[in-house]
Order: C-alpha cells, then sequence, then structure tokens
C-alpha cells in the first residue's frame, strides 16, 4: 500500500580527507541576488551543508557516491537539482538559481476538521509513514503544512505541501524534511515523491540509543537494499533471501498453497544472484535484469500468514516494467526505470527507511576513490543499442507500490515442534490492550521481569547452557526457538492485534522441550 523511496540524513560518521570529493558553488535568485542560508544536499542521503550569507556553500562528498543529485532549497522557493558526476583530481563548482513559488510561510488556512477531512487525513497519513512496527513512532510533526483535496473521479486523496513536511522518527532517531512533489492514494495503492533528507537526533540515555541502533540494524537487514546489496556479492542465501521467478499467480491469494507444490508444478522456479544480476565495467554498475515477476522471500522475517504453508516468512513480488533497473555495490538504485514493488517491501513508507548513506555495524569499509567490483558477478558485455537503452535515467522514476496486510517478524529458522503445551499463566487480552506493546502484556505474567531489551524468569536457572543469557524460549504458531536474538525480535515486531493467545510455562524442564525449555518459554499464537 506504501511507497518506497530513498532518503537522506546528517552523517552518522567521518571520513578522511581523501575519502572525499568537493563541491562548492552558491545558490542564487536570478543571476544577481544570493539566497543566504539555503540548504545543499545530496538527494536521498544525509549529506547536507547549508550556504553562508552570500550564498555561498562548500560541500563533501564520501567517496562510495560516484554520480549524486545535488540539491539546493529554501522555503518560498521551487528546489532546483543538479547532476553531478565524481572528477577525479578536480573541485566542481555549480551555481543554482531558485524561482520564489509565492508562497509564504505566514500565511496559515486552517481546514475544518469535519469527518471527511479526517478520514482523508489517515489515508494520507498511513500512505505516508507506510506499516511497521515503528509505524506509531514516526510523527508528522507539522501537519498544518498539508493541504488535502479529493479526487472524485479517481477515488484518490491528492495532497500538496506549503512547506517540507517534517517527520519525527523516534524509533530510528531521525527526523526528516521532506519536501513532496506529489502525493496520491486511495487507500491501498500510494504514490509519492519528492527530496528528503535526514537528521539524526542523538538520544540522551544510553538505553534508548542502543534500542535505535538495534532498530536500525533490523530495519536495514532484511530491506530491499539490502537485497540488491545481496545480488551484488551474489550472498542471497548468505543473507537470508530466497529467490523465484513466477509463471503465475492464480491462486497465490486466494488460499493458503504449498511452495513445494508450485515449485514441482513448475510455477515458481529458484534462481540466483547471477541468473539476472549482471555487473556494467561501462558505467560501473550493477544491472539487475528480469522479463518475469520475481519472488523474493526475506528468511529471516517469520510470518504466521503467510499464504505459503510450508514457507511461514515475509516476501515481496517486484516487477520491472521496462525489464531492468540499476544499482551500486550499496544498493544504492541509479535508476529504478518503473519498478514496482507489493507486499512486504510494498508496505514500508517513512517508518521503516533508511538513510541512503546508513551503513551497517557488520559492513566493511567502502570508502574509496578506486572501485572495486564485488566477486562472484559476471561481467556483462552490452551492444550498442543495449547501451542506449540502458542510459541511466538519474532523477528518480516514479516507484508504485500495492500492498496486503502488514505483518513483521526478524526470525532465524526455526524448528517446527507440533507438542501440546500446558501453560503455566495466560494473559487475558481485552480490546483496550490494542494500544500497548506485547511487552506490556508480559509484564502481567507473575515472575516475569520484563524491559524493552531483556525478558528473564525469576529464580529460573539461567545458567543451563553456560551463556549467563536468561532469556526464554519463544513458542509462536507451534514454532520453537531458544535464540534469545530471534525471541526478542519476534516480540518486539508483534503487535497486540496480531495475538489471540498468550501466556508462558515458566519452568521449561517439565515441559515438553527438556533442556531447550530451562529457561521457561513464552507461548504466542497468533490470529490466523
Amino acid at each position: 500500500m506504501k511507497q518506497l523511496l530513498a532518503f537522506l540524513f546528517i552523517p552518522l560518521f567521518s571520513f578522511t580527507q581523501n575519502q572525499t570529493w568537493v563541491i562548492t558553488g552558491n545558490v542564487m535568485e536570478g543571476i544577481q541576488t544570493p539566497i543566504p542560508f539555503a540548504s545543499v544536499y545530496v538527494n536521498n542521503t544525509s549529506i547536507v551543508t547549508t550556504a553562508d550569507d552570500k550564498g555561498n556553500f562548500t560541500l563533501k562528498i564520501p567517496a562510495r557516491f560516484k554520480k549524486v543529485e545535488l540539491v539546493a532549497s529554501f522555503i518560498g522557493y521551487k528546489s532546483v537539482t543538479k547532476i553531478i558526476e565524481r572528477t577525479n583530481g578536480k573541485s566542481l563548482a555549480y551555481t543554482f538559481q531558485l524561482t520564489s513559488t509565492n508562497i509564504l510561510s505566514e500565511v496559515k488556512v486552517k481546514a475544518k476538521m469535519d469527518k471527511e477531512w479526517k478520514r482523508r487525513w489517515r489515508i494520507f497519513e498511513s500512505g505516508l509513514k507506510g506499516e511497521s512496527p515503528f509505524t506509531k513512532d514516526c510523527l508528522i510533526l507539522n501537519p498544518e503544512a498539508v493541504r488535502l483535496s479529493y479526487d472524485n473521479e479517481r477515488k484518490q486523496v491528492l495532497a500538496t505541501a506549503s512547506e517540507p513536511i517534517v517527520l519525527q522518527n523516534r524509533a530510528f532517531g531521525f527526523k526528516i524534511l521532506f519536501h513532496m512533489e506529489s502525493f496520491q492514494s486511495d487507500g491501498e495503492k500510494t504514490f509519492f515523491a519528492g527530496n528528503k533528507f535526514f537528521q539524526e537526533i542523538p538520544a540522551e540515555e544510553e538505553n534508548v540509543k542502543k534500542r535505535q541502533i538495534r532498530n536500525r540494524e533490523l530495519a536495514y537487514r532484511n530491506s530491499f537494499r539490502n537485497f540488491l546489496v545481496s545480488l551484488a556479492k551474489n550472498q542471497l542465501k548468505e543473507n537470508g533471501f530466497d529467490l523465484y521467478t513466477v509463471r503465475r499467480l492464480s491462486d497465490v491469494y486466494l488460499i493458503r498453497i504449498l511452495l513445494s507444490k508450485e515449485i514441482a508444478d513448475g510455477n515458481f522456479k529458484e534462481i540466483s544472484a547471477q541468473d539476472i544480476c549482471f555487473w556494467n565495467p561501462e558505467t560501473e554498475q550493477y544491472i539487475l535484469q528480469s522479463d518475469k515477476l520475481l519472488f523474493i522471500f526475506a528468511l529471516n522475517r517469520f510470518d504466521a500468514k503467510s499464504v505459503f504453508v510450508d514457507r511461514p516468512s515475509k516476501y515481496s513480488r517486484l516487477v520491472l516494467p521496462n525489464q531492468y533497473l540499476l544499482f551500486n555495490e550499496n544498493g544504492w538504485i541509479t535508476a529504478p526505470n518503473g519498478m514496482i514493488i507489493y507486499d512486504f517491501w510494498g508496505q514500508e513508507g517513512f517508518s521503516n527507511l533508511l538513510p541512503n548513506d546508513y551503513i551497517p555495524a557488520d559492513a566493511p569499509p567502502v570508502d574509496s576513490l578506486t572501485t572495486i567490483r564485488p566477486i562472484a558477478l559476471k561481467s556483462l558485455s552490452i551492444p550498442l543499442n543495449m547501451a542506449q537503452k540502458l542510459e541511466i535515467a538519474q532523477k528518480q522514476a516514479a516507484i508504485t507500490i500495492q500492498g496486503v496486510q502488514y505483518q513483521r517478524k526478524d526470525a532465524i529458522r526455526v524448528e517446527e515442534q507440533k507438542t501440546l503445551i500446558n501453560l503455566d499463566y495466560e494473559v487475558k487480552i481485552n480490546e483496550r490492550d490494542n494500544g500497548l506493546t506485547v511487552f506490556d502484556l508480559l509484564r502481567r505474567i507473575p515472575g516475569l521481569k520484563v524491559t524493552d531489551s531483556s525478558i528473564s524468569f525469576l529464580g529460573n536457572n539461567t545458567n543451563v547452557d553456560g551463556s549467563g543469557d536468561s532469556t526464554p524460549a519463544l513458542d509462536i504458531d507451534g514454532q520453537f526457538s531458544d535464540n534469545s536474538e530471534f525471541v526478542m525480535e519476534t516480540i518486539s515486531s508483534l503487535s497486540v492485534r496480531q495475538i489471540k493467545k498468550i501466556g508462558a510455562v515458566k519452568y521449561g524442564n517439565s515441559a515438553a522441550y527438556g533442556a531447550r525449555g530451562a529457561k521457561g518459554i513464552i507461548v504466542i499464537q497468533t490470529v490466523k
């Protein structure tokens, strides 16, 4: 239901001098009047600077950006973008000429907040923020800047903004400024476009900072960007992705089916990165090329409602109308070429997106002025007509997205466990509990100590495996895991509305799981 977009934010890391290249210039109104303190940033990144009182700016670009879309903006003026390619050994200078939009920030129009306006706002807010466990922590700080209308013919909510829309994602610790160019949504399919950058808001409390870092890692781990990185490195399996081409989808969303049967019938065909991804040495980019629907499973995202009985993982569908898209080794899309994403990745809006220059903690260094092609993929020799067809349309094309009901869990592979369990304690769930978290429900269990980062039963033997980890095991819909990371991430990802039954077996040694349940077991049954 949501639109995927790329982003930017204030840098989270520093770079040495030989790891950057420099762009200088000025921001003007017309050819003679400078615009003091205008913002200049790399679109879809956190790299930003402010012009001085004479409109002059200097911006250092990390070396891994070989070509950037530079944006100059100021309230009351229409933003201007320029595509700039790195030239080794040269300082680049550019002038941005902005045009007034004649929209004064002092002018405020208060819309009548009747039922119709509230309905339109819900559609707009849901379309912009997306659906994820982090949605509740993503706030629109200046709703008064948004103007809503309704297209009766297309049955769509349309939105414009008199100034950048400011969102704050407390789950990640970012403030996002979105210069929205267009927005339209019918409540199911959403399209929006614009320039944006992220500003990091450092948390003062150490536990909040750690939680934000963990949330960023979770969001990145099974993101579309990480899927592209995995393609480039030919490491789909290692990073938890399964990739298929699909012949037809006639019954997929009507009934629950077996993936194994779809494969046996020839409807699904598993493929590798080398089947669809190629390295183009001429442009130093990767080409994802397919004339078939691509079906991607995120194996580390458990989904109790998956239509595939034997593959309870989140999945996404990717359609390439022009049969290709271009990206670099960091997973940054340089030419989406009208790609369409459905389902899991299609549900994600601002609440689950990270800036392009976010780098996971376990990623190898990537800043270098020398292009190093990741190994494993074949180089593609492109004939002249194909080279012309693959000319990079650097300005982001529209990414239209449609999705079904969203549910997210980070998980590892778990073992199926069919033994019935007698609960020591069951939490009663009421309608008013829907605004709570699953951790709030668990706090009702006697003897269970619960924080946002840990769960443990008081008095249990917490060192039965020698690890010192006191996290209970988890049984969710009959699937069992005693991996503490999986337990915490899965519980963090669930909402109360998704839970039909929740309880605990305190003394796991006497339960059906033997020693693997010695620290206790949290038992969850989700709504089917």
